[in-house]
C-alpha cells in the first residue's frame, strides 16, 4: 500500500520502476513500483493534478486544475517546462511514440504539443463539452472522450477528425486502442463499448 497522503486523481507505470500519482495535494509523487518507496514528490502545480503519463524515454508529463501541464525530468525531479493555453482543467494528457503530446481539458479542446520545443503544434476543435480521455494508437491517429457522450477519432498528423463515435448515453470517461484495430471506451453510463478504429464500427457492449 502506497500512502499518499491525499486524494489520488491517476496513476502511471513506466517501462521501467516508477509509479507516477497526480494528487488533490497539488503534487506528482514518484515511487519504485517494485519496493513500494516514494522517491520524490514533484511539486510546482497550483491545483489539483489530474494527469500524468510517462514517455518511452525520461519524461513525465502532469495536467491539472491549474490549467497548465508540466513536463518533469523523471529521473531527476526537474521540472522541464509548462505548456500553457488551456482555458480549463487539464483532465488527461498522452505521449504518442514520437515526439507528441496531448492534452485534453475542460475547455473542450485537445492540444497537441512538441514535447522538447513546447510548441503548440494544433488544437482540435469539434466536442460540445469537456474531453476527460485520450490516447494515441501506434500510428496516425488520437482518440478522445468527452462529456458530450462521444468519441472522437483524429489524424495527429494534421489535426483533421476522421469520425464521432456515438452511442454511450453518458459522460466518456476513458479510451484505449489495442495494437490491432480496436478502440475501447468506458463511461460513466456503466458500459463500455468496442468499436473499430478504421471505420468507427461498434463491434460489441
Amino acid at each position: 500500500t502506497l500512502n499518499c497522503g491525499a486524494s489520488v486523481n491517476s496513476v502511471a507505470i513506466d517501462s521501467t520502476y516508477l509509479l507516477a500519482s497526480g494528487s488533490s495535494d497539488y503534487s506528482v509523487k514518484l515511487w519504485d513500483k517494485n519496493s513500494g518507496n516514494q522517491l520524490r514528490s514533484l511539486t510546482g502545480h497550483a491545483d489539483w493534478v489530474w494527469a500524468v503519463a510517462f514517455d518511452s524515454d525520461n519524461m513525465l508529463a502532469s495536467g491539472s486544475r491549474d490549467k497548465t501541464i508540466k513536463l518533469w525530468d523523471k529521473n531527476s525531479g526537474v521540472l522541464l517546462r509548462t505548456l500553457t493555453g488551456h482555458r480549463q482543467d487539464v483532465r488527461s494528457v498522452a505521449f504518442d511514440s514520437t515526439h507528441l503530446l496531448a492534452s485534453g481539458s475542460y475547455d473542450a479542446t485537445i492540444k497537441i504539443w512538441n514535447k522538447n520545443s513546447g510548441a503548440l503544434s494544433w488544437t482540435l476543435i469539434g466536442h460540445g463539452n469537456g474531453v476527460e480521455a485520450i490516447a494515441f494508437d501506434s500510428s496516425h491517429l488520437l482518440a478522445s472522450g468527452s462529456d458530450d457522450k462521444t468519441i472522437k477519432i483524429w489524424d495527429k498528423n494534421t489535426g483533421g477528425l476522421l469520425r464521432t463515435l456515438t452511442g454511450h448515453s453518458s459522460f466518456v470517461y476513458s479510451v484505449a486502442f489495442d495494437s490491432t484495430y480496436l478502440l475501447a471506451s468506458g463511461s460513466s453510463d456503466y458500459s463500455v463499448k468496442l468499436w473499430n478504429k478504421h471505420n468507427g464500427d461498434l463491434l460489441r457492449t
